[in-house]
This record gives C-alpha cells, structure tokens and sequence, in this order.
C-alpha cells in the first residue's frame, strides 16, 4: 500500500541526479522536488534567496492543506477505526462533500 506513495516521493529525487536542472522559480514551486534542490544549492554554497523563499513559501502551504485534510478525515470514528466498508474515493463523496453541500 506505501508504494505508490514512495514512487511519489523517490522519482521527483531522481531527477535531481542530472546536473542541469537549475533551481529556478518554476522549480521552486513544486512540492518535493523544490526542498531537494534548495538542500543541493546550499550544499554547493550557492544561495538563491528569492527561489528559497518559494520553496519555504509552498511547504508551508502544502503543510497546512496536509494538516487541514487529516483533521478533516479524523472527525469520522468509523474511519480512523476501520469500520468503514467502503473506498476513500466513496468516503469523501458520501462524507466529505456531504458536508460541504
């Protein structure tokens, strides 16, 4: 079940193995990839304040929309305990966008 979540996660490092992908603005902007190439820069001694003031800008953001979600998701016991017997997808139509409705 955590595979597809460490393939997200690995292939966005991988691409960072090739020297010429340049930390820039657009780059900033993408969860995951942008940390790993704020941490290569700074390892390199090269320090582009604008793109690491980006990347700070967009965890944080996805940070809170992760936190925001899990909190969401935990209101419901039958979830958190497994009682649940249905998909996520037909969780979040029955009870998360119920409630939005």
């Amino acid at each position: 079940m955590v595979g597809p979540f460490y393939i997200a996660m690995i292939l966005p490092l991988m691409f960072l193995q090739v020297p010429d992908i340049e930390f820039t603005p657009t780059l900033a902007a993408a969860p995951i990839a942008n940390v790993a190439l704020m941490f290569r820069e700074a390892i390199a001694g090269t320090y582009q304040w604008p793109q690491i003031g980006i990347t700070i800008a967009v965890e944080v953001v996805t940070i809170a929309l992760a936190l925001a979600a899990a909190a969401k998701v935990l209101q419901y016991e039958d979830f958190v305990l497994g009682g649940y017997s249905g998909s996520f997808g037909k969780f979040f139509k029955q009870r998360l966008m119920a409630r939005s409705r």
